[in-house]
Protein backbone atom coordinates (compact mmCIF):
# COMPACT_ATOMS: atom_id res chain seq x y z
CA UNK A 1 0.00 0.00 0.00
CA UNK A 2 3.30 1.90 -0.41
CA UNK A 3 4.47 3.54 -3.58
CA UNK A 4 8.22 5.41 -3.06
CA UNK A 5 8.77 7.62 -5.75
CA UNK A 6 12.52 9.87 -5.73
CA UNK A 7 15.40 11.85 -7.04
CA UNK A 8 19.02 11.06 -6.25
CA UNK A 9 21.48 13.02 -6.51
CA UNK A 10 25.41 11.81 -7.40
CA UNK A 11 27.61 10.63 -4.47
CA UNK A 12 30.14 13.34 -6.12
CA UNK A 13 27.63 16.16 -4.75
CA UNK A 14 28.00 15.29 -1.01
CA UNK A 15 27.10 17.53 1.96
CA UNK A 16 29.03 17.82 5.49
CA UNK A 17 24.97 18.04 7.31
CA UNK A 18 22.07 15.88 6.35
CA UNK A 19 19.76 18.60 5.84
CA UNK A 20 19.13 18.12 2.25
CA UNK A 21 17.63 14.82 2.72
CA UNK A 22 13.51 16.22 2.00
CA UNK A 23 11.06 13.26 2.77
CA UNK A 24 7.60 13.94 1.53
CA UNK A 25 4.24 11.79 2.66
CA UNK A 26 1.01 12.56 0.63
CA UNK A 27 2.60 15.48 -0.44
CA UNK A 28 3.77 17.05 3.10
CA UNK A 29 7.00 17.58 4.11
CA UNK A 30 7.77 15.61 6.98
CA UNK A 31 10.95 15.11 9.38
CA UNK A 32 11.54 11.24 10.45
CA UNK A 33 15.09 10.33 11.71
CA UNK A 34 14.74 7.23 10.65
CA UNK A 35 14.12 7.12 7.48
CA UNK A 36 16.64 10.02 6.66
CA UNK A 37 18.96 7.36 7.99
CA UNK A 38 18.15 4.79 5.36
CA UNK A 39 18.21 7.51 2.85
CA UNK A 40 22.29 7.74 4.00
CA UNK A 41 22.76 3.92 4.49
CA UNK A 42 21.47 3.53 1.12
CA UNK A 43 24.60 5.63 0.08
CA UNK A 44 26.80 3.64 2.37
CA UNK A 45 30.43 3.21 0.37
CA UNK A 46 29.62 5.44 -2.35
CA UNK A 47 30.58 8.77 0.20
CA UNK A 48 32.94 9.34 2.65
CA UNK A 49 31.78 8.73 6.49
CA UNK A 50 30.77 12.46 7.55
CA UNK A 51 29.32 13.08 4.23
CA UNK A 52 25.58 12.90 2.94
CA UNK A 53 23.73 12.90 0.07
CA UNK A 54 21.04 15.65 -1.31
CA UNK A 55 18.03 13.55 -1.84
CA UNK A 56 14.05 13.79 -2.33
CA UNK A 57 11.61 11.15 -0.97
CA UNK A 58 8.02 10.96 -1.67
CA UNK A 59 5.92 8.29 0.07
CA UNK A 60 2.26 7.94 -0.85
CA UNK A 61 0.33 5.94 1.96
CA UNK A 62 -2.75 5.14 3.31
CA UNK A 63 -3.36 7.68 6.16
CA UNK A 64 -4.11 4.79 8.54
CA UNK A 65 -0.91 3.73 8.15
CA UNK A 66 0.85 7.10 9.83
CA UNK A 67 0.72 9.39 12.94
CA UNK A 68 0.96 13.06 12.90
CA UNK A 69 -0.23 14.74 15.80
CA UNK A 70 3.90 13.82 17.12
CA UNK A 71 4.94 17.17 16.71
CA UNK A 72 2.34 20.98 17.02
CA UNK A 73 3.33 21.54 13.79
CA UNK A 74 2.64 18.21 11.84
CA UNK A 75 6.85 17.91 10.96
CA UNK A 76 7.59 14.57 12.71
CA UNK A 77 5.45 11.61 11.85
CA UNK A 78 5.33 8.64 12.89
CA UNK A 79 4.85 5.10 10.50
CA UNK A 80 3.03 1.86 11.41
CA UNK A 81 5.91 -1.19 10.91
CA UNK A 82 8.79 1.80 10.25
CA UNK A 83 11.59 -0.11 10.60
CA UNK A 84 10.30 -2.10 7.69
CA UNK A 85 9.58 1.07 5.53
CA UNK A 86 13.13 2.50 6.11
CA UNK A 87 14.34 -1.01 5.42
CA UNK A 88 13.24 -0.44 1.52
CA UNK A 89 13.90 2.77 1.69
CA UNK A 90 17.44 1.95 2.29
CA UNK A 91 17.33 -0.95 -0.48
CA UNK A 92 15.74 1.16 -3.25
CA UNK A 93 18.19 4.03 -2.71
CA UNK A 94 21.18 1.23 -2.99
CA UNK A 95 19.44 -0.28 -6.01
CA UNK A 96 18.95 2.94 -7.88
CA UNK A 97 22.82 3.84 -7.18
CA UNK A 98 23.92 0.24 -8.08
CA UNK A 99 22.04 0.35 -11.02
CA UNK A 100 23.43 3.30 -13.06
CA UNK A 101 27.19 4.14 -14.18
CA UNK A 102 28.48 7.26 -12.82
CA UNK A 103 31.15 9.89 -13.89
CA UNK A 104 34.35 9.05 -12.96
CA UNK A 105 35.57 11.98 -11.10
CA UNK A 106 37.33 14.33 -12.26
CA UNK A 107 40.99 15.44 -11.35
CA UNK A 108 39.98 19.11 -11.66
CA UNK A 109 36.68 20.09 -11.89
CA UNK A 110 35.77 23.75 -13.20
CA UNK A 111 31.86 23.89 -13.64
CA UNK A 112 31.55 26.98 -15.90
CA UNK A 113 28.58 29.36 -15.95
CA UNK A 114 27.31 28.28 -19.30
CA UNK A 115 27.44 24.76 -18.18
CA UNK A 116 25.80 24.86 -14.69
CA UNK A 117 21.65 24.33 -16.25
CA UNK A 118 23.01 21.41 -17.84
CA UNK A 119 25.22 20.05 -15.09
CA UNK A 120 22.26 20.69 -12.59
CA UNK A 121 19.93 18.46 -14.86
CA UNK A 122 22.01 15.47 -15.88
CA UNK A 123 22.53 15.22 -11.69
CA UNK A 124 19.03 14.94 -11.25
CA UNK A 125 18.58 12.84 -13.85
CA UNK A 126 20.92 10.57 -12.82
CA UNK A 127 19.30 9.55 -10.02
CA UNK A 128 15.59 9.58 -10.80
CA UNK A 129 14.25 6.66 -8.39
CA UNK A 130 10.91 4.89 -9.73
CA UNK A 131 10.22 2.02 -7.87
CA UNK A 132 7.35 -0.98 -8.43
CA UNK A 133 6.93 -4.49 -7.65
CA UNK A 134 8.22 -5.36 -10.90
CA UNK A 135 11.59 -3.66 -10.66
CA UNK A 136 14.13 -6.09 -8.41
CA UNK A 137 17.65 -6.97 -8.19
CA UNK A 138 21.02 -5.20 -9.59
CA UNK A 139 21.72 -4.47 -13.23
CA UNK A 140 24.92 -5.42 -13.89
CA UNK A 141 26.50 -2.80 -16.09
CA UNK A 142 30.21 -2.18 -18.35
CA UNK A 143 30.51 1.27 -15.52
CA UNK A 144 34.50 1.64 -16.72
CA UNK A 145 35.47 3.09 -19.87
CA UNK A 146 38.26 1.59 -21.91
CA UNK A 147 41.62 2.10 -20.67
CA UNK A 148 44.83 1.60 -22.38
CA UNK A 149 47.32 0.80 -19.64
CA UNK A 150 50.37 3.83 -19.70
CA UNK A 151 52.52 3.28 -16.80
CA UNK A 152 52.67 3.61 -12.76
CA UNK A 153 53.17 6.93 -10.89
CA UNK A 154 54.68 7.26 -7.45
CA UNK A 155 54.11 3.42 -7.04
CA UNK A 156 51.00 3.34 -5.83
CA UNK A 157 49.03 4.47 -8.81
CA UNK A 158 48.32 2.97 -11.97
CA UNK A 159 48.38 5.41 -15.29
CA UNK A 160 45.54 4.48 -18.04
CA UNK A 161 44.46 6.92 -21.15
CA UNK A 162 42.14 6.74 -24.05
CA UNK A 163 40.61 8.94 -26.39
CA UNK A 164 38.91 11.29 -23.52
CA UNK A 165 41.95 11.70 -21.26
CA UNK A 166 44.24 10.51 -18.78
CA UNK A 167 43.04 8.20 -15.45
CA UNK A 168 44.85 7.38 -12.45
CA UNK A 169 43.77 4.10 -10.36
CA UNK A 170 44.74 3.71 -7.03
CA UNK A 171 46.08 0.30 -6.38
CA UNK A 172 45.24 -0.15 -2.70
CA UNK A 173 41.78 1.52 -3.00
CA UNK A 174 40.70 -0.49 -6.20
CA UNK A 175 42.00 -3.98 -4.35
CA UNK A 176 39.62 -2.90 -1.19
CA UNK A 177 36.89 -2.81 -3.13
CA UNK A 178 37.53 -6.29 -5.33
CA UNK A 179 37.95 -7.78 -1.85
CA UNK A 180 35.71 -6.13 0.06
CA UNK A 181 32.30 -7.12 -2.71
CA UNK A 182 34.05 -10.67 -2.08
CA UNK A 183 33.69 -10.62 1.54
CA UNK A 184 30.50 -9.07 1.62
CA UNK A 185 28.64 -11.73 -1.20
CA UNK A 186 30.39 -14.33 0.85
CA UNK A 187 29.05 -13.51 4.09
CA UNK A 188 25.48 -12.89 3.27
CA UNK A 189 25.01 -16.44 3.05
CA UNK A 190 27.99 -18.09 4.54
CA UNK A 191 28.71 -21.55 4.51
CA UNK A 192 27.86 -23.19 7.48
CA UNK A 193 30.74 -26.08 7.50
CA UNK A 194 33.33 -25.59 9.81
CA UNK A 195 37.00 -26.62 8.97
CA UNK A 196 38.28 -28.70 11.71
CA UNK A 197 42.48 -27.87 12.46
CA UNK A 198 44.88 -30.32 12.47
CA UNK A 199 46.15 -28.14 15.34
CA UNK A 200 44.96 -25.73 17.40
CA UNK A 201 45.39 -21.95 16.69
CA UNK A 202 46.45 -19.82 19.61
CA UNK A 203 44.81 -16.19 18.78
CA UNK A 204 46.99 -12.77 19.36
CA UNK A 205 44.13 -11.67 21.11
CA UNK A 206 44.83 -9.83 24.59
CA UNK A 207 43.65 -11.29 27.83
CA UNK A 208 41.00 -9.08 28.19
CA UNK A 209 39.64 -9.82 24.30
CA UNK A 210 40.02 -13.83 25.44
CA UNK A 211 37.60 -12.89 28.87
CA UNK A 212 35.24 -11.82 26.25
CA UNK A 213 35.33 -14.49 23.94
CA UNK A 214 35.05 -16.68 26.96
CA UNK A 215 31.57 -15.58 28.06
CA UNK A 216 29.96 -15.59 24.40
CA UNK A 217 31.43 -18.52 23.07
CA UNK A 218 27.92 -19.62 22.31
CA UNK A 219 28.14 -16.92 19.59
CA UNK A 220 31.02 -17.49 18.48
CA UNK A 221 29.88 -21.44 18.10
CA UNK A 222 27.20 -19.86 15.73
CA UNK A 223 29.17 -18.12 12.95
CA UNK A 224 31.91 -21.46 13.15
CA UNK A 225 34.81 -20.61 15.39
CA UNK A 226 35.37 -23.72 17.99
CA UNK A 227 37.43 -23.43 20.88
CA UNK A 228 39.01 -25.65 23.55
CA UNK A 229 38.84 -25.66 27.14
CA UNK A 230 42.43 -23.49 26.70
CA UNK A 231 40.13 -20.88 24.47
CA UNK A 232 42.68 -22.06 21.95
CA UNK A 233 40.83 -22.29 18.68
CA UNK A 234 40.09 -25.89 16.71
CA UNK A 235 38.02 -25.10 14.09
CA UNK A 236 37.11 -21.62 11.58
CA UNK A 237 34.44 -21.24 9.04
CA UNK A 238 35.01 -22.57 5.48
CA UNK A 239 34.97 -19.47 4.09
CA UNK A 240 37.91 -17.76 6.46
CA UNK A 241 41.56 -17.32 5.54
CA UNK A 242 43.88 -18.83 8.21
CA UNK A 243 45.69 -15.82 7.72
CA UNK A 244 42.28 -13.31 8.71
CA UNK A 245 41.41 -15.56 12.01
CA UNK A 246 42.48 -13.09 13.73
CA UNK A 247 41.39 -10.41 12.01
CA UNK A 248 37.71 -11.96 12.17
CA UNK A 249 37.89 -12.35 15.72
CA UNK A 250 38.88 -8.68 16.76
CA UNK A 251 35.79 -7.86 14.69
CA UNK A 252 33.86 -9.94 16.54
CA UNK A 253 35.29 -8.86 19.94
CA UNK A 254 35.08 -5.18 19.57
CA UNK A 255 31.02 -5.59 18.65
CA UNK A 256 30.26 -7.93 21.13
CA UNK A 257 31.85 -5.38 23.61
CA UNK A 258 29.68 -2.42 21.83
CA UNK A 259 26.63 -4.18 22.06
CA UNK A 260 26.60 -7.37 23.95
CA UNK A 261 25.78 -9.25 20.75
CA UNK A 262 26.99 -9.72 17.11
CA UNK A 263 24.58 -8.17 14.84
CA UNK A 264 24.79 -10.23 11.40
CA UNK A 265 24.36 -6.98 9.05
CA UNK A 266 26.75 -5.01 10.81
CA UNK A 267 29.14 -7.89 11.24
CA UNK A 268 29.04 -8.59 7.83
CA UNK A 269 29.88 -5.34 6.57
CA UNK A 270 32.69 -4.04 8.93
CA UNK A 271 34.32 -7.87 8.41
CA UNK A 272 34.28 -7.27 5.14
CA UNK A 273 35.69 -4.08 5.06
CA UNK A 274 38.48 -5.00 7.80
CA UNK A 275 39.69 -8.11 6.21
CA UNK A 276 39.62 -6.13 2.53
CA UNK A 277 41.37 -2.89 3.44
CA UNK A 278 44.05 -5.05 5.30
CA UNK A 279 44.68 -7.52 3.24
CA UNK A 280 44.37 -5.29 0.04
CA UNK A 281 47.36 -4.65 -2.61
CA UNK A 282 49.23 -1.78 -0.38
CA UNK A 283 50.83 1.38 -1.89
CA UNK A 284 53.95 1.30 -3.14
CA UNK A 285 54.03 -2.79 -3.85
CA UNK A 286 55.62 -3.01 -7.23
CA UNK A 287 52.77 -5.03 -9.43
CA UNK A 288 53.55 -6.80 -12.78
CA UNK A 289 51.59 -6.20 -15.52
CA UNK A 290 49.47 -9.19 -14.77
CA UNK A 291 49.06 -8.13 -11.63
CA UNK A 292 47.23 -4.91 -13.14
CA UNK A 293 45.24 -7.14 -16.04
CA UNK A 294 43.56 -8.57 -12.56
CA UNK A 295 42.24 -5.68 -10.79
CA UNK A 296 41.35 -3.95 -13.82
CA UNK A 297 39.05 -6.96 -14.69
CA UNK A 298 38.31 -7.91 -11.30
CA UNK A 299 37.17 -3.64 -10.52
CA UNK A 300 34.99 -4.18 -13.75
CA UNK A 301 33.02 -6.69 -12.69
CA UNK A 302 32.15 -4.90 -8.88
CA UNK A 303 28.49 -2.99 -8.55
CA UNK A 304 30.35 -0.05 -7.17
CA UNK A 305 33.69 0.22 -8.87
CA UNK A 306 34.31 4.11 -7.94
CA UNK A 307 35.16 3.85 -4.65
CA UNK A 308 36.67 1.99 -1.96
CA UNK A 309 34.48 0.65 0.52
CA UNK A 310 34.99 3.91 2.79
CA UNK A 311 33.92 5.94 0.20
CA UNK A 312 37.30 7.21 -1.08
CA UNK A 313 37.53 7.26 -5.13
CA UNK A 314 39.31 4.05 -6.79
CA UNK A 315 39.54 6.10 -10.13
CA UNK A 316 40.31 9.78 -10.73
CA UNK A 317 40.13 11.45 -13.97
CA UNK A 318 42.24 14.30 -16.22
CA UNK A 319 40.28 15.05 -19.25
CA UNK A 320 42.01 16.55 -22.41
CA UNK A 321 40.14 19.92 -21.30
CA UNK A 322 41.46 19.76 -17.82
CA UNK A 323 45.34 19.11 -19.58
CA UNK A 324 45.34 21.68 -22.24
CA UNK A 325 43.29 23.76 -19.69
CA UNK A 326 46.94 23.94 -17.27
CA UNK A 327 48.93 24.23 -20.13
CA UNK A 328 47.24 27.64 -21.01
CA UNK A 329 45.87 26.46 -24.74
CA UNK A 330 42.55 26.93 -23.66
CA UNK A 331 41.47 29.16 -21.25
Amino acid sequence: KIKITGYLLSPQIARSRRKDISIFVNGRYIKNYRLIKAVIDGYHSFMMVGKYPIALIHLVMDPSLLDVNVHPQKFEVKFVNESVLAYYIEKFVKEALLNNSHQIPRAIKTIRKEEFETYTKEALDFGQVMINEEKEGIVKLNKLPELDYVGVFSGTYIVFENQEGLYLMDQHAAAERIRYEHYYETLANPSKIIKELLFSYQTKLTKQDLEVVAKHLNDFKVHGFKFNDKIEITGVPVWLLDSEIDLALESMVSMLQEKQMIDLAILRDRLAKDISCKGAIKANKALNITEIEAIVKDLRTCLNPYTCPHGRPTIIKLSHYDIERMFKRVV
